[in-house]
């Protein structure tokens, strides 16, 4: 188990209280703030779940209470072990892709990204690509739905102390895609999907996005194109015909580790999901 994710409550307002006071905590103390950040830096569900924040911009209710639509990240059970692989594979011990298939809303996106943006705040010199199927999809600051959207959503919501101060410690350059810390000389860079992706490059790893709806053959073009600049990928899509490199890398046997994020497992969603008929489910 995580040696600090046992100390954060999972109830939503039990998780904003902790969270607050966590932060005043923090604030106060030089000490604190030191604690927490080495517990972020070792414990992906840690940091997820004690300063990570979602924007969610559909209607949620809990207990009859419309929710804000920025939300404290929680993560589902089903989720966590998700997760935990993940982070062992991605720069970790045990390194290699990882494809997962999702359902939607099942926040792949986001782990996805904050799974990139705990490296670049906490290891020296890391380098992360994300590549999508066109340049905006990557990066477009004014669409929620593109992967450098949420990350510059995360960097807002994300303690000053933890992250820095835009432009003395970290500088954001949309033209070019690009986030650089410049504390540790980490760096995230958004790719579109094409035949030559990051070629001659050096990533860490690769985040992969919706794999299944990029263009056929630019797709196979990409995939083989990013194999040789890391060691780990992680490949996200929602299964989209039985044909394009994301099927073939799921179905082919492979060291890839191949893990699911599916809307059965949540038990959010999977209410209603069986029914008693004569006494039998």
């Amino acid at each position: 188990m995580d040696p600090f994710y046992d100390v954060v409550p999972k109830g939503y307002f039990e998780n904003l209280e902790y969270r607050q006071s966590l932060m005043e905590r923090c604030n106060k103390d030089a000490g604190i703030r030191r604690a927490a950040m080495e517990a972020c830096r070792q414990d992906v569900l840690y940091f997820f779940n004690s300063f990570c924040w979602l924007f969610e911009p559909r209607v949620r209710f809990l207990n009859g209470k419309k929710l804000p639509r920025v939300i404290p990240f929680i993560t589902w059970e089903h989720q966590d072990s998700v997760i935990r692989q993940m982070r062992q594979r991605l720069g970790g011990n045990d390194v290699g892709d990882v494809g997962l298939l999702k359902s939607r809303g099942e926040g792949a996106s986001w782990i996805g990204i904050l799974l990139a943006i705990q490296d670049w705040i906490f290891e020296p010199l890391a380098t992360i690509g994300f590549v999508s199927r066109t340049e905006l999809a990557g990066d477009n600051p004014n669409d929620p739905d593109s992967l450098f959207w949420k990350v510059d959503n995360a960097l807002t919501t994300l303690p000053p102390w933890m992250v820095g101060v835009k432009d003395k410690d970290w500088k954001r350059d949309v033209s070019k895609h690009t986030l650089l810390n410049l504390r540790n000389k980490s760096y995230l860079t958004s790719y579109a999907c094409g035949g030559d992706v990051a070629t001659g490059g050096r990533k860490l790893w690769f985040l992969m996005d919706e794999l299944s709806k990029w263009p056929r053959g630019t797709d196979k073009e990409a995939f083989a194109s990013t194999e040789p600049v890391c060691d780990s990928r992680l490949i996200i899509a929602t299964p989209k015909g039985a044909h394009g490199a994301y099927y073939d890398c799921m179905h082919e046997p492979s060291s890839m580790l191949k893990l699911k994020l599916h809307w059965s497992e949540n038990q959010s969603r999977n209410r209603g999901l069986y029914r008693i008929v004569k006494n039998k489910a």
